[in-house]
């Protein structure tokens, strides 16, 4: 089996970790409360992190993924993207299937160890609006979230006084409202278009608010838009606390939303 770097929960936690430490983009706490605050640090903090957490993901260990008794915290994690989709009942996702296929023929060449994890750009060749679209990404999102909250009796079960981290790797493009249904971006065009507030869209949202789970880590290292004014600074991630969630959610037409990236 080809391991992906991303296939690796605690890669996509390290990742997490060093960018907050080292991007200029801000994260968004929503609220920002001391409890956010408090368990955003047990997180980034490099000595609560390495000596108060455990790793328990890998196959043979209980769930979830993560946990500490000491902070009375345990962490599930788990990516989404805009490329997967069903057909015939089953999940498919092009740009995955061609990464594994890409990878396998790197480890075939460089005879690398079949665990030797592998960060692979793999471009699918397909059209913008088959390769990546606003409806996978919603679907892909809400069927992952919905698939782990219905194993949070498990988690609890597990540690049962700790509060529930889910921890959401968002590996979609950046997304635009646009004014015409259905458009379509070609390398090189301008557009015009509203940012997507991914964080505060209803679609979105509406998924973990209130649904068992105490905090949502959701971080999007690929986002960016290229603009002809002033850059418009994007959140590098958001955390909710989805007990109190206090902000107005937005209501996003599927057929007005384009991505950013061709």
């Amino acid at each position: 089996m080809i391991m992906l770097w991303e296939d690796k929960e605690a890669n996509l936690i390290e990742s997490f970790r060093q960018h907050t430490l080292g991007d200029y983009r801000p994260v968004l706490r929503l609220p920002d409360i001391k409890e956010t605050r408090t368990m955003m640090t047990s997180i980034v903090d490099d000595e609560i992190w390495k000596n108060e957490w455990v790793d328990s993901s890998s196959k043979n260990d209980p769930p979830p993924d993560f946990y500490s008794e000491s902070q009375k915290l345990m962490m599930e994690a788990m990516r989404i993207d805009d490329h997967a989709f069903e057909q015939d009942g089953r999940i498919k996702n092009p740009t995955n299937q061609r990464a594994r296929m890409k990878g396998k023929e790197l480890r075939d060449a460089l005879h690398l160890h079949p665990g030797t994890p592998l960060f692979v750009n793999a471009p699918t060749g397909l059209p913008s609006s088959e390769d990546h679209n606003y409806r996978y990404y919603k679907s892909n999102f809400t069927r992952v979230i919905k698939n782990h909250i219905e194993k949070i009796p498990a988690y609890k079960s597990n540690h049962p006084d700790c509060k529930l981290i889910f921890f959401v790797f968002d590996e979609s493009s950046m997304y635009l409202k646009t004014d015409t249904p259905n458009q379509t971006i070609k390398r090189g065009e301008q557009i015009c278009g509203v940012p997507h507030c991914w964080y505060l869209d209803k679609a979105f949202i509406g998924v973990f608010v209130n649904s068992g789970i105490d905090y949502l880590i959701w971080i999007t290292p690929y986002k960016h838009v290229e603009t002809l004014g002033r850059p418009i600074k994007l959140p590098l991630a958001c955390v909710f606390d989805c007990n109190q969630v206090n902000r107005e959610a937005v209501d996003y037409p599927e057929d007005y939303m384009v991505s950013a990236e061709e």
